[in-house]
């Protein structure tokens, strides 16, 4: 039977504070805490125990163990190490490091409070379970659960098996293999979410396991006040690595709510394309269309044809993830906006037929300056999914997307459920 199937684990809250006594049943002290080593095994075992005497602590091998019940532990001998307890590399404390701590919820893709700790006995081996994330042990170790039940109330358990949960090395003062391997297939959404409900120190942590492009996914799904907090902390060189792979518009956003000599150091730091492209955008008010806008879309020459359009498509490294509109350009020396070509047209169009037949010269475009929430009533009103901006000359500069329009529409809790049409 594996421990986590197990209805009779044993709560750690019912271990710890319990006597332990010598073969003879003497008195020795009491459990301070069960230590166990991090390694491979899906349920680690229990090495030791803290034994609590007084205001000192000493290691007792759980070999020397003969019994572990919620009334106590015996001992097979009454010898203990008396020099100090101290804790080596690999161990983990579980009252310390674990119980009243956060953990990964894997199968729910959620942060847990851990309220108990679950072992696990079987002859002389002692486990790690699992851990209870329920209310239940919350009552149990303030004592109130006769109370509750007289009452007719139950509160609820909710085991996790510990094959199914990821805690946080950072937590530990000693090194610990850890991998969060589960977090880090997740969902963007998934992770920023859990990256927005525990502490800075394990947000790194679990930035630490995603490779820079789901970084950067979780990071654009973040609110701003934690997205700045988060880069600030970062080694410059990862911090730039992740802010190349976010769509320039984010990117430029938030670097602007950092201090500008570190973003001068991030920016430093990015492959020059890629930097220009956000300097650019930086030079613009957060509150203007030029604020606002990305430099992600797709413009060409009017001297294209459908067919050449189609054909600089498939030669392009890197592409909007989604793409609805194709900007035509005076020329490739000109980059003056003179039309734009939805490219379902394209796509349907004779290859042959030039830009110049199928674009619609009649669009709306507004200039780098305009207010952005006019900018997004102008979205809104005309049911645009992308707008494109331009200088006092009518040179292309971006477009603001449809998301991007809507952040400033829509209430807080309802721009998160809003679908990202435009980013990478």
């Amino acid at each position: 039977m594996e421990p986590e199937d197990n209805p009779d684990a044993l709560p750690l809250s019912i271990v710890l504070g319990r006597p332990v006594r010598s073969p003879q049943g003497e008195l020795l002290g009491k459990v301070g805490d069960l230590i166990v080593r991090i390694g491979t095994e899906a349920h680690p075992p229990v090495t030791g125990l803290v034994l609590r005497t007084g205001n000192r602590d000493y290691f007792v091998s759980w070999q020397q163990v003969q019994s572990a019940l919620a009334e106590g532990i015996r001992l097979t001998s009454a010898r203990v190490d008396l020099r100090p307890f101290a804790r080596r590399a690999g161990e983990m404390l579980l009252a310390r490091d674990l119980l009243d701590h956060k953990v990964i919820d894997i199968e729910r893709r959620r942060v847990v409070r851990v309220n108990d700790v679950l072992l696990h006995s079987e002859g002389s081996i002692c486990r790690l379970a699992g851990v209870d994330a329920g209310s239940g042990p919350i009552f149990r170790r303030l004592g109130l659960t006769r109370v509750l039940g007289f009452l007719g109330f139950r509160p609820r358990s909710s085991p996790l098996a510990w094959n199914t949960v990821e805690f946080f090395a950072s937590e530990v003062p000693v090194q610990l293999a850890v991998s969060h391997a589960g977090t880090a297939e997740m969902h963007p959404v998934e992770i920023a979410g859990m990256m927005e409900g525990v502490s800075l120190r394990q947000r790194h942590e679990i930035l630490g396991a995603l490779d820079d492009e789901t970084a950067a996914e979780a990071l654009e799904e973040m609110s701003p006040e934690h997205q700045a907090d988060l880069v600030e902390s970062l080694d410059s060189e990862r911090a730039a690595s992740i802010l190349e792979e976010m769509a320039p518009d984010n990117a430029a956003d938030l670097l602007a709510d950092l201090p500008q000599d570190r973003a001068r150091e991030i920016l430093g730091r990015m492959e020059p394309e890629e930097s220009e492209e956000v300097r650019e955008l930086l030079q613009y008010p957060e509150q203007s269309a030029g604020g606002m806008m990305t430099t992600d879309l797709v413009a060409v020459p009017r001297s294209f044809t459908a067919g050449e359009v189609l054909d600089y498509l498939r030669r392009s490294e890197e592409l909007p993830q989604v793409i609805h509109d194709i900007y035509v350009v005076a020329s490739r020396e000109d980059q003056r906006l003179v039309g734009v070509v939805p490219l379902r047209e394209i796509v349907i169009s004779p290859p042959e037929r030039p830009l110049g037949e199928i674009m619609e010269t009649e669009f709306i475009r507004v200039p780098a300056t305009e207010s952005n929430r006019e900018v997004a009533r102008m979205m809104a009103r005309y049911d645009l999914l992308a707008l494109p901006v331009v200088d006092e000359q009518g040179i292309l500069l971006g477009i603001v997307t449809v998301d991007d329009a809507m952040e400033l529409l829509l209430p807080g809790e309802w721009t998160k459920r809003f679908p990202r049409f435009f980013r990478s």
